[in-house]
């Protein structure tokens, strides 16, 4: 009987992990892509040059990780980008990696 739960817990953790959870790895790559090819025009009109100082100017808005996961899930909704959720982790992974540097 023992065996059987800790067979159940161990595929509950497999599942998680390899299911989008809270392990699951990021592709920053894809996420740059992603970005470059949905971000940076709006960026560029808002901000100027690169339009990297929507990340980079003094009294920018995010602080955190959590902030940062839902900023980007904003700004697909605003542009109809329509990227699954994973895609969206992504592009956070290109921008924590590139501005942010916060511990997810």
């Amino acid at each position: 009987m023992q065996k059987k739960i800790l067979a159940y817990a161990a595929a509950a953790v497999f599942i998680q992990s390899s299911s989008g959870g809270a392990h699951a790895q990021k592709d920053a790559a894809n996420g740059k892509t992603l970005h470059d090819q949905h971000c940076l025009g709006c960026h560029i009109q808002q901000f100027g040059g690169d339009g990297s100082r929507v990340y980079t100017r003094e009294n920018r808005r995010i602080k955190d990780y959590r902030a940062l996961l839902q900023r980007v899930a904003a700004c697909n909704a605003q542009t109809g980008a329509k990227w699954f959720s994973e895609e969206e982790a992504d592009v956070a992974a290109y921008l924590n990696q590139r501005f942010y540097r916060f511990k997810p």
